[in-house]
């Protein structure tokens, strides 16, 4: 398979758009928008998934620079990263 030469914020970009063309991750996304997704209130009793899988979800979302949170922890928090999406708002305005 022949390589594409992306720039960096070309990479930046399709890593975001990939990781927000699932399904799953595109709804964990949308629920830590609405401030869903508290210790109390884990996202797999909100959502029809087994913590196994929004924990994977969850690590994809945050390799691709959407979210920050530490999944080390019992009680472990994760949040939108609101530059990152300020920067993917202005990313997809030029496409």
């Amino acid at each position: 398979m022949k390589q594409l030469n992306l720039d960096n914020e070309d990479e930046r970009l399709v890593a975001m758009l990939r990781a927000l063309g699932n399904p799953a991750r595109y709804r964990i996304f949308q629920e830590l928008r609405q401030g869903e997704a508290e210790p109390s209130r884990p996202l797999g009793s909100i959502l029809p998934l087994a913590q196994s899988t929004v924990s994977e979800h969850l690590r994809r979302l945050k390799d691709a620079g959407l979210v920050t949170g530490e999944s080390e922890s019992a009680n472990a928090r994760y949040v939108v990263d609101e530059d990152a999406l300020a920067w993917f708002r202005r990313a997809v305005e030029t496409l």
